[in-house]
């Protein structure tokens, strides 16, 4: 299965499975606008080259780096941030991303969202709508109440 995650979620997935990662979308955190942007055409973004910025477009990001004296790569596919939190340089960064890249199996897809980095309840209902057969949000506050037959959100409770 491919794992497309908005943060390091699928990796802890791959992990506790002993399965190799099908997916590019690992040891990395997207903003959530960027993260929509990326479901919304898929393999468009996919497709494209991978390039790397020296800081975010998210002020929130470079705080967030800032305050924790982060220097992890930035990638981007085309207007897309990726957060490349667990990689040493763009070079390894881009190595691991052209291999597992190809792994993709766009049959097999589970797509995950949940309401980190600054996601609205807007957001969140958007990804709720979008047309991916398995997929699941999780959430900390609760939201309006959805049909779940368009996805499953997880309200925590906490």
């Amino acid at each position: 299965m491919t794992i497309i995650s908005n943060n390091c979620w699928g990796t802890y997935v791959y992990q506790r499975l002993g399965i190799e990662y099908q997916s590019p979308l690992v040891n990395l955190f997207i903003a959530p606008d960027c993260y929509l942007r990326l479901l919304r055409d898929l393999p468009g973004y996919l497709a494209q080259p991978l390039g790397f910025v020296p800081h975010s477009k998210h002020a929130f990001i470079n705080a967030l780096r800032a305050e924790h004296k982060n220097s992890y790569p930035i990638a981007t596919l085309g207007d897309i941030e990726l957060q490349m939190l667990h990689y040493d340089s763009p070079e390894q960064a881009a190595e691991e991303w052209a291999r597992r890249a190809q792994r993709v199996d766009y049959s097999r897809l589970v797509v995950k969202f949940d309401d980190t980095n600054n996601a609205t309840v807007d957001q969140v209902l958007e990804f709720h709508c979008m047309p991916y057969a398995r997929k699941v949000c999780f959430v900390g506050v609760p939201l309006p109440e959805q049909p779940l037959d368009a996805g499953l959100i997880w309200h925590a409770g906490l």
